[in-house]
């Protein structure tokens, strides 16, 4: 059961090739996101205990408690891997053996805000502070940012999006709200982000490394043609462009990497099957998945569709809808309707030419690619 305790909350390993169990290491409740780090899986519970198990063999090496919930997926930095509460509580540990070598507070609550890269940690909030530590110890070297928007009424974007940051966090108009995890990339940091109302530019926005905007999202073409809302899912970086899903209707769209500009927009399917976790690039294929049970493999380039496989029900599992085909209309076939197919919530994991992926109806499923 989600979000109550019970005998199936742990860690689990199942061999890709079989889907056979592994190990199962059980936690006193629901068990969230994970890293890789130097041999061990560490990940964090809604009790807010962090444990380290033996990727092999499934041995508990170490365990911690915290005063709230570790949703956030670890990340390793340096030497060290960071956690961070939902309550803002970050710290830095040693994988070894779970001590703490730094700790510091956020100001603000995280949902999935939490990235490094190239040696620094970067900590965004549901408060709309980004935090950039780029040392680490007694002294921890910390710039913040924020961003502001354009009050309720939902003003054009109009090219002034400059004036609504501020570095001292005292700007006019309002401060937009980070719940995504931040995408690290080589001279800036790209996030998504949540505001009041409906505007004609997407929620997405960059800060180069020195905490200055670089740009907000723009749709000077209109070509999604319709209001964007708020966003909490992270781009999907492909050389010069960002690929990223609307949380509010069933369009993906590709975003150019250095001005901020929608260069494509695509639908997939019918207007229900929002997008609810965030894409994934391998290759040239991008790779996302619906609220209504789709997993969907298309060019990063264009944004042409390849495939489309349907894993909303278990014992539907399996359709599949090659690019050239349409996608089926709910209303005319309700089997495939919203109400009838369990969400996919989890951003695709690929390995090779193996994409795995997780419903809410509590199924893992490996799609072999033969592309």
């Amino acid at each position: 059961m989600r979000n109550e305790p019970d005998a199936l909350d742990g860690l689990y390993s199942f061999d890709l090739e079989t889907g056979e169990k592994v190990w199962q290491v059980q936690t006193d409740s629901d068990f969230n996101d994970l890293t890789y780090v130097k041999g061990l899986v560490i990940g964090g519970t809604e009790s807010g205990e962090v444990i380290a198990v033996g990727a092999r063999s499934g041995k508990t090496y170490w365990n911690r408690r915290f005063d709230a919930p570790v949703a956030v997926r670890p990340v390793a930095v340096r030497d060290t891997v960071a956690i961070v509460t939902s309550a803002g509580e970050l710290s830095l540990l040693d994988p070894k053996n779970g001590s703490t070598r730094a700790n510091s507070m956020m100001g603000g609550r995280v949902s999935a805000g939490l990235a490094a890269g190239r040696g620094e940690l970067w900590v965004a909030t549901e408060a709309g502070t980004l935090h950039r530590f780029t040392g680490f110890g007694e002294v921890q070297m910390r710039r913040d940012s924020s961003v502001y928007y354009p009050d309720a009424l939902g003003s054009a974007l109009s090219g002034s999006a400059i004036q609504w940051y501020d570095d001292l966090g005292d700007g006019k108009g309002l401060r937009a709200r980070f719940y995504g995890k931040p995408l690290i990339l080589q001279d800036r940091v790209v996030l998504s982000f949540a505001r009041e109302s409906r505007y004609h530019y997407p929620p997405v926005i960059a800060f180069m490394k020195n905490g200055e905007l670089g740009w907000v999202g723009t749709d000077p073409n209109q070509l999604a043609g319709d209001l964007f809302g708020d966003s909490y899912l992270t781009p999907a970086a492909w050389y010069d462009r960002l690929i990223l899903g609307d949380p509010d209707s069933n369009s993906i769209y590709s975003i150019s990497r250095e001005t901020g500009e929608i260069l494509w927009v695509r639908n997939l399917g019918s207007p229900n099957f929002q997008m609810r976790s965030s894409p994934a690039v391998a290759g040239d294929y991008v790779y996302i998945a619906t609220y209504g049970g789709f997993l969907h493999k298309f060019s990063a380039a264009e944004g042409e569709r390849v495939w489309s496989i349907y894993l909303g029900q278990h014992d539907r599992a399996g359709h599949t809808f090659m690019g050239n085909q349409p996608l089926p209309d709910f209303q005319l076939d309700p089997v495939y309707g919203p109400e009838h197919s369990s969400p996919i919530l989890s951003t695709p994991a690929i390995s090779g030419s193996r994409i795995v992926v997780g419903t809410d109806e509590g199924y893992v499923y490996v799609i072999e690619d033969s592309e």
